[in-house]
């Protein structure tokens, strides 16, 4: 569990969330090894589902695959929007930057939970 203890936008985390489907390069949103090693980092993020219910925010994603701490900082990211640390207007630069630094921080390992993987036959 990850307390936040600051009041979040919530509109501006929902607009973030759905800015995040589709088909994009994230780059600024994978550890810095996935630079280093020249991996391909365009995902496809068919889903990303944000529920806050009673001050609880739940994220749900699916993609055919994920870089190496994605998930961490894309929810670490969407938060700093909710916060206000990083303006919703600025993803799009995050994203064309391709660097690591201009993303959020990545949120704590100990609030996730992997609840399925789907393998297609």
């Amino acid at each position: 569990m990850w307390h936040i203890k600051k009041s979040l936008n919530r509109e501006d985390m929902f607009a973030a969330a759905k800015y995040f489907q589709g088909k994009h390069d994230f780059a600024s949103f994978c550890n810095i090894e996935c630079m280093k090693n020249g991996d391909d980092t365009v995902r496809d993020l068919t889903r990303l589902d944000l529920t806050i219910e009673n001050d609880v925010m739940t994220f749900e994603f699916q993609a055919p695959s994920f870089l190496y701490n994605m998930i961490r900082i894309v929810v670490g990211t969407i938060v700093e929007i909710g916060l206000g640390k990083i303006k919703l207007c600025e993803l799009p630069e995050i994203f064309e930057a391709k660097e690591r630094k201009r993303a959020g921080a990545g949120a704590p390992a100990k609030g996730l939970c992997l609840v399925e993987i789907v393998f297609n036959e």
